[in-house]
């Protein structure tokens, strides 16, 4: 009997959904169809439930976390751990916590009662940043799962301290338990692969849905979209839209299309604005504030707005003229990046880094630096000379990230996986 347990402690539904529940959700889709039972967890089961039965999922089990006072102990002994661990020399970026999330898994498999090969959908969470002698004893026998963001370059976005933890937890790789680990880019795997001599490692194209099913329009919120029509008024709508984290470069974008025509360009700004506590951010605000108000006459603007699911950031893609993802020293890619190629949309991206790579395969442009006058420029040279994607371009760029290409990694992971618990 082929059994298999997905597990995914990253927050899954309306406080935190979109793209990682967007994944969750088709992984397990795709395993129950070639498994007896699939075993799933996450961090907000209700949802998961609910997403089951509307999707009509069978040879699924939603299976609860059950923590147990010893359990409890454990936790406690590692937070403990890591106010003074890391303060010897030589052990500054080990994080005794980060295995917490394997003790949850330890205990979802000890109440299973038998040892089944486990796909974890976000390694980045769930590997420890600890000597591998350690974090062993915590893993699943078996295990394969898909690695986001890599440490790869990640000093960029997130600091030294960050990438070092990465770069430890990633060692875990090299344990005979890891079977297989998915990443979406080809860079990744080559990185991967100079590191860990024998990985087993697929290249997961990223998976996109530009066509919502029915059942999911009365997720989507008609009114804001008509609402943003009508006020565009038949103008070229340039948007920056998702989570607005630093990184997204809310300010350059405002101070970029402010310089464009009010007549012919409507602004759209829509997502959940994110601010670390930092005071160093304040002059930051108060540009935001700044651009806000000079665009008041050609732009619809909601930074405490969260778009609850694919099908809704689908739609707003599908209306919007040109997407902007020029991201702050960003080294990856972007779902709203590949959100956008599908919805055959030209985007705007920063220059030297994994996006123009991606835009360049597919000569999609247009990759510009981050400078609001040359941003302008770029956006107006794509709606005056009415730029097209070349149909072979957008071909190329929907087979490569088709749900069959999606489908068929997953299950040569898994076969990978299911190979190796039957040898054992």
């Amino acid at each position: 009997m082929k059994k298999i347990l997905l597990v995914d402690l990253c927050i899954l539904g309306s406080q935190g959904g979109g793209h990682s529940e967007f994944y969750f959700m088709n992984i397990l889709s795709i395993l129950s169809n070639h498994n007896d039972i699939v075993y799933a967890c996450c961090s907000n089961n209700k949802t998961l439930r609910e997403n089951i039965e509307r999707e009509n999922l069978k040879n699924c089990q939603v299976i609860d976390i059950d923590v147990t006072l010893s359990d409890k102990i454990i936790r406690r002994l590692l937070l403990l751990l890591d106010t003074f661990i890391p303060k010897i020399p030589g052990m500054k970026y080990l994080r005794f916590s980060s295995l917490i999330n394997l003790t949850i898994v330890k205990r979802l498999i000890a109440n299973l009662g038998e040892e089944i090969p486990v796909f974890f959908p976000h390694t980045d969470s769930m590997m420890p940043a600890v000597p591998t002698f350690m974090s062993r004893f915590f893993l699943p026998k078996k295990w394969a799962g898909l690695h986001i963001l890599p440490s790869y370059q990640l000093n960029i976005t997130d600091g030294k301290e960050k990438s070092r933890k990465r770069f430890y937890a990633e060692k875990n790789f090299l344990l005979p338990s890891c079977q297989a680990i998915l990443v979406l880019h080809p860079l990744y795997q080559r990185f991967l692969a100079k590191r860990f001599k024998g990985l087993t490692s697929f290249y997961l194209p990223e998976l996109v849905n530009i066509k919502p099913t029915l059942k999911n329009h009365k997720k989507i919120n008609t009114e804001l979209l008509l609402n943003i029509k009508d006020n565009a008024k038949g103008r070229k709508i340039i948007s920056i839209l998702g989570n607005l984290t630093p990184r997204k470069n809310l300010p350059l974008f405002l101070e970029s299309v402010s310089k464009l025509s009010a007549e012919k360009y409507f602004v759209l700004v829509l997502g959940k604005i994110k601010i670390p506590q930092s005071t160093t951010l304040d002059p930051e605000i108060d540009k935001i504030e700044y651009w806000i108000k000079m665009l008041n006459h050609n732009s619809y603007i909601d930074v405490h707005y969260y778009i609850k699911n694919e099908e809704e950031f689908s739609e707003l893609i599908q209306l919007s003229d040109i997407v902007f993802c020029h991201y702050k020293s960003y080294p990856f890619s972007s779902s709203i990046l590949t959100k956008t190629m599908a919805h055959h949309k030209p985007v705007i991206v920063d220059k030297g880094y994994l996006m123009e790579k991606i835009i360049n395969k597919y000569n999609w442009k247009i990759a510009v630096e981050g400078e609001p006058n040359a941003i302008a420029q770029a956006i107006q040279n794509l709606i005056d000379t009415d730029f097209q994607i070349e149909d072979s371009s957008y071909s190329s760029f929907r087979e490569d990230h088709s749900l069959e290409r999606f489908q068929s990694v997953i299950l040569q992971a898994c076969k990978t996986l299911q190979n190796s618990t039957l040898n054992t």
